[in-house]
């Protein structure tokens, strides 16, 4: 998977979405207009069909209300999302799950959920369960990737296994790095547009049918008139929405059915096991994966199986074929599916052998028994997940003491975490007295008692241990993030300085709790050049001491980023990057073209892997610039070789 190609395909698909939404909103308005014509025409007496065809003035009236009627709802639907993910889970049921849940279900996904985000390098998504659904689906949904959402139904988590429940989020993390959440909420936005007429012609039509049996039989001719009229309204929005309805199915299908079949294969890539999502695809076929939420109609294109009771066929259909799906996973299917609780058993793949395993190990990027870091495997590497990323991620997260991972999973817990991770890194006692003064004793009280846990925490664990912290904190009230961020940064300056690692802790949280560090405003090409600088000094001072060889250094892996951008980067002292403000370079790389963003972030990992080694600070710089590029990388773990993604077995 190109993770660049892909978000360049998404942007292609964006723009064709909105070609399809001009050509139905077009079609809508000229069958509004044609059908009110008929209906003039059966009331004008005498017949009058010319003059009423032609009438300008009342085309450009009813077009105009027609147009007004489908963008404002489009406006509102989009406006609803712009939200974040949560909005979508919530307008479909969706409860959000309380990470220190002790349900033995809700525990495994967000077990699953929190491995898989570790591992890839995204954000935490928020993490929802449709209540009260038995079939078996899930979704993603979002803008960005630090405002997105996963949620199941509540059968997919009663009756999937690990495997199979790991198949089906791996699907949807696809979905995420692919960019294909956005353009599913961009065309739920425009879909509710196009579906509203219906919706308003069956509200007019209800309101006539149980208004009339009450009218009264002496009604005068001219209210019998208006009736008349209100009803060939109603029956024409009725009759053109469905129109609009099937514009919509048509939409829905033509940009959702390919995106399933490349978010399966990726789901097999991560997990390197193709029976979890092929398990999963049998057993909503031995049973059912509708969605019963009124809302699922105008958003199917976001479920991970068809979500209608009677799925539509052929042109209309929002996903592939059942079958087709499985055996694009498991080609040896027998065309069976299990009973229900039925264990779904394995077979034997003849193409399966030693020789193809190492030759999966050859596309990684590796010679057997001798792995190296290779830059095109690490560029490769991006928007991807690696099996032995994820089970590092379960070995990393099963190693933090039983104290800590269940503080970090409550939200004022989540917040004594990160003001404990810097306090451990820049002191070995606990909380001065004044500071202690500043916090607040119960919350100086919690901080000190994680301390021994953070300071004993083994290397690589520090960053994955404040991404499930943040992961908690995304609802926060304004006051309450302005509060805690206050206090940080208390503890950042407590020595006088902002350490790399803490610059780090404070970027992830205002990308992913404040979303306030994009820049408003294009920056200039100058700014952009000064930014990626001190970036990339940086990252290359973690690697060089001496300013000769920090120069050379630098020119050497900055050389392809300069030859392709035309850009006069320059080794920044490391005088002036103390006087810098980190977070203002931060700002400018997220303003950064996507291409330019994938030279920006070979020419960091160009400068990580040069020594063959990596030490945990190069590990974290190097995870947040990929994190504020919106480049989800794969787990990076300090140390030389033996690395999950130089191809742990």
């Amino acid at each position: 998977m190109d993770f660049f190609r892909a978000q360049e395909q998404a942007r292609q698909q964006t723009r064709l979405l909105v070609l399809y939404f001009i050509t139905a909103v077009a079609c809508i308005v000229a069958a509004i207009n044609v059908a009110l014509w008929f209906g003039l025409v059966a009331i004008t007496e005498p017949p009058q069909p010319a003059p009423l065809l032609w009438d300008l003035e009342r085309w450009l009236v009813v077009s105009g209300v027609v147009l007004v009627v489908i963008l404002g709802a489009s406006l509102v639907r989009t406006l609803q999302f712009r939200q974040g993910g949560g909005s979508v889970a919530r307008a479909l049921g969706g409860k959000r799950v309380d990470p220190s849940t002790r349900d033995p279900h809700e525990r495994r996904l967000v077990n699953v959920v929190e491995e898989m985000a570790i591992a890839s390098g995204i954000p935490l998504p928020e993490i929802y369960i449709l209540e009260g659904e038995e079939g078996i689906n899930a979704f993603a949904a979002g803008l960005e990737t630090h405002d997105a959402a996963v949620a199941v139904t509540r059968g997919a988590l009663e009756q999937l296994s690990r495997d199979e429940l790991q198949g089906v989020i791996a699907h949807e993390f696809a979905h995420i790095m692919n960019g294909d959440m956005r353009i599913n909420v961009r065309m739920a936005g425009i879909i509710f547009g196009i579906i509203v007429l219906a919706l308003i012609g069956r509200v007019v039509m209800y309101s006539m049918y149980f208004s009339g049996g009450r009218r009264s039989s002496g009604r005068n001719q001219g209210g019998g008139g208006a009736m008349v009229v209100v009803m060939i309204v109603g029956l024409t929005l009725l009759l053109v929405g469905i129109i609009g309805e099937l514009f919509g199915r048509l939409i829905q299908a033509a940009i959702s059915r390919r995106r399933e079949y490349l978010a399966d294969a990726a789901a097999v890539q991560f997990t390197r096991n193709p029976d979890g999502i092929a398990g999963a695809l049998k057993r909503i076929g031995a049973g059912q994966s509708r969605v019963t939420n009124s809302a699922a109609s105008g958003m199917a294109h976001f479920f991970f199986a068809s979500a209608m009771k009677s799925s539509m066929v052929g042109a209309f259909s929002t996903h592939p074929p059942l079958p087709k799906r499985i055996r694009a996973v498991d080609p040896h299917w027998d065309g069976s599916f299990p009973k229900p609780g039925e264990r779904i058993s394995s077979k034997p793949k003849p193409t399966e052998s030693k020789k193809s395993n190492q030759a999966g190990a050859g596309r990684r990027g590796l010679k057997t028994g001798q792995p190296v870091w290779d830059l095109g495997v690490m560029m490769a590497a991006i928007g991807t997940l690696d099996k032995g990323s994820m089970d590092c991620a379960q070995r990393l997260m099963e190693r933090w003491p039983e104290r800590l991972r269940d503080t970090v999973h409550q939200r004022e817990g989540a917040k004594a975490v990160l003001c404990g991770l810097i306090w451990a890194a820049q002191e070995s006692g606990d909380l001065p007295t004044p500071m202690r003064e500043k916090l607040g004793a119960e919350w100086a009280d919690t901080i000190d008692g994680l301390l021994p846990d953070l300071r004993a925490l083994p290397e690589g664990n520090r960053l994955p241990l404040a991404e499930v912290a943040l992961g908690q904190l995304r609802e926060l009230m304004d006051s309450e993030s302005e509060r805690l961020e206050a206090a940080m940064l208390e503890l950042v300056h407590a020595d006088g300085e902002e350490s790399l690692f803490e610059s780090c802790i404070l970027q992830l949280f205002r990308k992913q709790v404040r979303k306030g560090s994009k820049s408003s405003s294009k920056t200039g090409l100058a700014q952009q050049i000064e930014s990626v600088s001190r970036i990339l000094s940086r990252l290359v001072y973690l690697e060089i001491d001496e300013q000769a060889d920090a120069s050379d250094f630098f020119e050497r892996v900055s050389k392809g980023l300069r030859e392709r951008w035309q850009s006069g980067l320059q080794l920044v002292g490391p005088d002036a990057l103390k006087e810098a403000n980190p977070a203002t370079d931060f700002a400018v790389l997220e303003s950064l073209p996507l291409v330019v963003k994938g030279w920006v972030l070979e020419a960091c990992v160009t400068a990580v892997i040069d020594n063959q080694s990596v030490s945990e600070r190069e590990s974290e710089w190097l995870r947040v610039i990929a994190l504020t590029l919106d480049c989800p990388m794969p787990l990076l773990l300090p140390g030389p070789i033996e690395n999950p993604m130089a191809g742990a077995e």
